[in-house]
């Protein structure tokens, strides 16, 4: 299946994040504080603690079977995926860079990468349900907020619809329906739903 290597590369980038932003146990003072304290807390680690993971045997491994993966696909999907992957870093490093230049919180890495999931299709909204489904597989903040990739996925953009209707038509869309509601009804990770009326009036 030609969606696998997209959703294991993805699934490992997920678990590489979770990786990360795992913590090691606090010291007993710091455990103290941290108890005492009722908002949770959310750090990075520091580049040298980063390098340091991303260098691990496990890491390693990783990468290799991730490189194994690309070099089975075809080039002109690999050229795809990596120009869709090009337009998902840059709208969601936009929405990212906004947010850091405006008064409100900075956007979260579990937001940033819901918002990775959610511009890269449908494949990668289905890893984000998972995630949202694996409570015991990924830290909570990260659960917390794919649970919106389960009820509010955004929807595809009109011009795109058309273009895949059209294409499956085989013919202008204006040749079958007498009108189609641009608005959709409703919009999940596989599928989306439109009213329209058949030339027929049905």
């Amino acid at each position: 299946c030609s969606a696998a290597p997209s959703m294991l590369s993805l699934l490992s980038l997920a678990l590489g994040l979770s990786l990360l932003t795992t913590s090691r146990p606090p010291a007993p003072r710091a455990a103290a504080r941290l108890a005492a304290s009722s908002a949770p807390s959310f750090s990075l680690p520091s580049p040298i603690e980063t390098l340091k993971r991303l260098s691990s045997a496990e890491a390693r491994e990783l990468q290799r079977e991730l490189l194994e993966l690309a070099f089975e696909q075809d080039p002109q999907v690999v050229v795809r995926r990596s120009l869709d992957l090009a337009r998902a870093v840059r709208v969601v490093g936009s929405e990212t860079v906004q947010g850091l230049s405006s008064a409100a919180a900075a956007p979260e890495p579990p937001v940033i990468l819901r918002r990775m999931c959610e511009e890269l299709g449908a494949t990668y909204v289905k890893l984000g349900q998972f995630i949202a489904s694996s409570p015991t597989l990924f830290p909570p903040e990260y659960v917390q907020e794919f649970q919106k990739c389960l009820d509010a996925t955004p929807p595809m953009p009109w011009s795109d619809v058309k273009e895949i209707v059209e294409a499956e038509l085989g013919r202008p869309i204006g040749q079958v329906y007498a009108s189609v509601d641009e608005t959709p009804l409703a919009a999940a990770s596989i599928a989306q739903v439109h009213a329209a009326r058949l030339l027929s009036g049905e």
